[in-house]
């Protein structure tokens, strides 16, 4: 049985008429161009700018992911947070951590060049540490291990953090814990991330501490 690709990426870029999968020359294993961005981005990237167009059909939405996957990039939603709470943690992927963080994305990260610079990094290093998470817990030997660092230290101690700093619209903030848990988990999994995050210079409106540190398996 055929795969119903419109089905499967509804609301996704790849059904967005601003995402441009006829312009290959501009396309790289992260994606195809974005007209509004003007640059390539992942498939699974939602934004408040989306726009549904009706007319693509499956069989051409089919092609720009079969010639994606010939260039070694998997185009299903794949980020660390849903990883984490909707694969291992059996949460919903309507949870309020996924929607609120795409708010983070697009209602601020997007409107200045530091934050866009900072979507970049995660769109690399997110999947990187997606691909650990799920390594690490269909491992038998690290699986609990994995699940009790997410259960216990990630999930209340960052995205927890991150997910409140949204809703009381500390965007700075939040944006900075965000990059922050980035920067940990990096560490955790002997991941090369080179940006730092303290040099976005950052409007605090609230000083915010954190005592908690993730010991992943």
């Amino acid at each position: 049985m055929s795969r119903d690709y419109k089905k499967e990426f509804e609301d996704r870029c790849l059904t967005c008429k601003k995402y441009d999968i006829y312009s290959k020359s501009d396309a790289t294993v992260r994606g195809f161009r974005c007209k509004r961005l003007l640059r390539p981005v992942a498939m699974d990237s939602h934004c408040y700018q989306y726009d549904e167009d009706r007319i693509r059909s499956n069989s051409s939405i089919e092609d720009a992911v079969e010639w994606i996957l010939r260039r070694g990039y998997d185009p299903r939603p794949d980020c660390y947070v849903t990883t984490a709470i909707c694969e291992i943690l059996g949460m919903p992927y309507n949870h309020e951590y996924i929607t609120n963080f795409k708010r983070l994305r697009s209602e601020y990260m997007e409107s200045f060049a530091e934050g866009k610079k900072l979507i970049d990094a995660y769109d690399v290093y997110g999947l990187m540490i997606a691909e650990e998470l799920r390594k690490r817990y269909s491992n038998s030997e690290t699986k609990e291990a994995t699940l009790k660092a997410i259960r216990d230290v990630l999930e209340p101690g960052y995205l927890a953090t991150v997910n409140s700093l949204i809703k009381s619209g500390n965007m700075p903030m939040a944006m900075y814990t965000y990059f922050q848990m980035i920067n940990m988990l990096a560490m955790q999994y002997n991941i090369d991330y080179t940006f730092n995050v303290e040099q976005v210079e950052l409007e605090q409106t609230a000083e915010y501490s954190r005592g908690t540190s993730y010991q992943g398996a």
